[in-house]
């Protein structure tokens, strides 16, 4: 068995270190593409939790009730029902801010993110919500505040959704 040079060994090894080195690349580009799957993903849920949200509000006949009576006049709220309706406002506002942060990383879509923003609006410009906001939103974060302000000046046509789900009192 012939014995390699020295200068046959530094060859080999140069091989072999560029076959690694491929290698490697050949991993991290498919880390890559597995995470920006996985942002992908992560993305979609957002939205589809923002999504979900909105339909819960609405999604059982006395929840129904209350939002349509807390988005006309969260004031004339029994203290049990403000807490519920903070709550489920509350919610909403938490996964609108998620699928925000989604949209300002990149991974969500600007057409996507201003029909989530419209919705934000048209809850927001309710007489109820207003009410609601006035009361409570001093504890959600300055910049969640500041933005939500902003998502009302930019969407002034935005129908209220009190008008959309208009309650009117029945007589018993």
């Amino acid at each position: 068995m012939k014995r390699l040079s020295l200068g046959e060994i530094t060859n080999l090894a140069e091989i072999i270190g560029t076959v690694a080195i491929v290698v490697s690349l050949i991993f991290v580009g498919l880390q890559i593409r597995q995470n920006t799957d996985q942002i992908a993903v992560a993305s979609y849920q957002t939205g589809l939790r923002f999504i979900h949200s909105i339909n819960e509000l609405t999604a059982t006949p006395e929840s129904a009730d209350l939002v349509i009576r807390g988005l006309n006049d969260f004031d004339a709220l029994s203290q049990i029902d403000k807490a519920q309706f903070d709550s489920k406002l509350a919610d909403l506002t938490n996964d609108f801010f998620a699928a925000r942060q989604l949209y300002l990383q990149g991974s969500l879509s600007a057409e996507e993110f201003a029909g989530f923003e419209r919705v934000m609006a048209q809850m927001l410009r309710s007489p109820g919500a207003v009410q609601w906001w006035a009361t409570t939103g001093n504890v959600f974060p300055q910049q969640y505040q500041d933005s939500l302000e902003d998502v009302i000046r930019r969407y002034p046509e935005a129908e209220p959704w009190s008008e959309y789900y208009e309650y009117k009192r029945e007589a018993h």
